[in-house]
């Protein structure tokens, strides 16, 4: 099952909440509901300035698709957001939502053992949805489980237990940096709103001294590391002239570092092609473009395994390296490694590769500057009233192509900053709107701590990702935007 299914399955939910409403609330009571102080009403204009938007659209084909997917902002608002739901009604979703999160991680785990290059691109745990949605709905499961422990019996306690337990498990074999910050960033808010305005001095100054001393020790420790892996070790293997056959070493360049050693240099290229030939039943072609990524992945497994690039090296490895070279492993870490070390040192890869290169596709937070700084141009470009609900998709492929730097089409997105992306189709006037919406969410919700927690999961996502962009995105939003604007209704 595609991820087609998988919005289908949205759309008919969010149809089914829609048609319910007519029954209950009904229409004039549910309209009645959509006051000032109603998130469900902010978030209903929220849809509603893209289609005052459409006024600055060229690109209707684009637009009428753009609206069909910001759809549930309106529906679930009405649908939703105007009906009346108690703690309890609250709770019994949440159990619910606990009961899909079980399933999506029995299958990411699956999968996960069923194939070991899943590590590689863990993206492929959750074939039927993003799986920065995923982790962010998991994240807001995990805060329900907090807030409503004390409120079930001993039964459901011990089964929350094993439910958090397991999320923070699958969370960790998914390598999702950004529910790492997503968590670090709700939980600091939760302190601050709950713990710290009401705290002694002692107190706050332990909080404080708790909120900078996590990220520096990371910091620290992440600087640690590359200088150990991605900086010339005093062991490394150093420039030679000769294999030991007498064939001749080339040494492309110095900057590139796997484990110590340089990537580019003691290279003999017929030495490793026919060595390896030897080895293994996938074959390197000199000339092939096919086979160039097996060669320069060979490369750097021999990097990382501290053995020059010749005959003596590629027979050095062993049997068990040579399938991992096989199944697409580009050095022994990567086997070696998994969960959130395997991450960080992906993103360390990354970072590497952009210092020594300038080069963002080792790297999608490098690539994010990239986004970033297009978005930032166009919004610029066009500050006033933006560039229309429709012609976000358009401006961007233009800017990719006038831009300084060569950036590959497949990894031409857009802002990856729902700010950004905003500011850049609605201008300042329709981005005031969705700040003060933003501001809205967070000071309504101030007194809540599982609704607040939603809010900064949200807002931090929007830093990093176009969440409102995507169905399953703007579903997740909207239904917890909606859902929690039923409850506290009720209070």
């Amino acid at each position: 099952m595609g991820m087609p299914n998988l919005n289908l399955l949205m759309s008919i939910g969010t149809i089914l909440l829609f048609i319910l409403w007519f029954i209950d609330p009904g229409i004039k009571k549910g309209l009645r509901r959509l006051t000032i102080k109603n998130p469900a009403t902010w978030m209903a204009g929220l849809f509603i300035l893209h289609i005052v938007w459409l006024a600055n659209t060229s690109d209707w084909t684009y637009a009428l698709k753009d609206l069909r997917i910001k759809l549930p902002l309106l529906v679930l608002a009405l649908a939703l957001g105007t009906i009346r739901l108690s703690r309890f009604d609250l709770r019994k979703i949440f159990a619910a939502l606990g009961l899909g999160i079980w399933v999506a991680t029995i299958i990411g785990y699956y999968l996960y053992l069923s194939d070991p290059m899943v590590k590689m691109d863990p993206r492929t745990m959750t074939p039927d949805i993003s799986h920065i949605r995923l982790s962010l709905m998991i994240t807001v499961f995990i805060a329900g489980c907090f807030t409503f422990f004390n409120e079930v019996s001993r039964r459901w306690k011990l089964l929350i237990i094993l439910s958090v337990l397991n999320a923070f498990v699958f969370l960790y074999f998914l390598q999702s940096l950004t529910t790492v910050v997503v968590l670090f960033a709700g939980v600091v808010v939760l302190l601050i709103n709950s713990v710290f305005r009401r705290s002694t001095l002692r107190v706050r100054t332990a909080i404080v001294g708790g909120i900078i001393l996590i990220p520096v020790l990371l910091f620290f420790s992440m600087k640690s590391y590359y200088s150990e892996y991605f900086e010339p070790a005093q062991d490394a293997i150093p420039l030679m002239s000769q294999t030991a056959d007498g064939n001749n070493y080339y040494h492309y360049d110095t900057l590139q570092i796997e484990n110590g050693n340089y990537i580019y240099a003691n290279i003999a290229e017929g030495e490793v092609v026919e060595a390896w030939n030897r080895r293994s039943t996938e074959k390197i072609i000199s000339g092939s473009e096919a086979t160039e990524d097996l060669y320069y992945r060979l490369l750097r497994y021999l990097t990382s395994r501290g053995l020059a690039k010749d005959r003596v090296g590629v027979e050095g490895l062993s049997p068990q390296d040579v399938a991992n070279i096989e199944a697409g492993f580009p050095s022994i870490t990567y086997a070696e490694k998994s969960g959130l070390g395997l991450r960080l040192h992906s993103f360390l890869h990354g970072a590497h590769l952009y210092l020594t290169t300038g080069a963002t596709q080792g790297s999608s937070f490098f690539q994010r500057f990239i986004y970033w700084e297009i978005g930032m141009k166009l919004a610029r470009e066009n500050y006033l009233t933006g560039v229309g609900t429709g012609d976000v998709k358009q401006v961007f492929k233009e800017a990719y192509e006038d831009f300084y730097v060569f950036i590959e089409p497949k990894y031409r997105h857009r802002a990856h900053n729902q700010f950004i992306t905003f500011l850049v189709t609605f201008g300042v006037l329709g981005f005031t709107y969705f700040l003060a919406f933003v501001f809205f969410l967070v000071k309504f919700w101030s007194k809540n701590n599982l609704f607040l927690f939603f809010a900064v999961v949200a807002l931090v996502s929007f830093l990093s990702e176009d969440t409102l962009e995507t169905q399953a995105g703007v579903t997740f939003f909207s239904f917890f935007v909606a859902l929690f604007s039923a409850v506290s209704a009720e209070d």
